[in-house]
């Protein structure tokens, strides 16, 4: 489990499998096939290629769902 600091940004996203990292903080699914993934940001230095990579696959998931 990730502790927050007091103030951060969450990120959601989803996609058609569960997504395993320690930077999320918590992948649900909703719906069969549908699992939603949340990412609490801290700051800037943490939207990385990688975050970046995962929003750009969600975003085309999204298109074809």
């Amino acid at each position: 489990m990730i502790r927050c600091q007091k103030e951060y940004l969450l990120v959601s996203f989803g996609l058609l499998y569960q997504k395993k990292s320690q930077r999320i903080v918590q992948a649900v699914e909703a719906c069969p096939n549908r699992w939603t993934h949340h990412v609490a940001v801290q700051g800037m230095q943490e939207v990385d290629g990688e975050l970046l990579g995962w929003i750009d696959e969600a975003y085309r998931f999204s298109a074809v769902k």
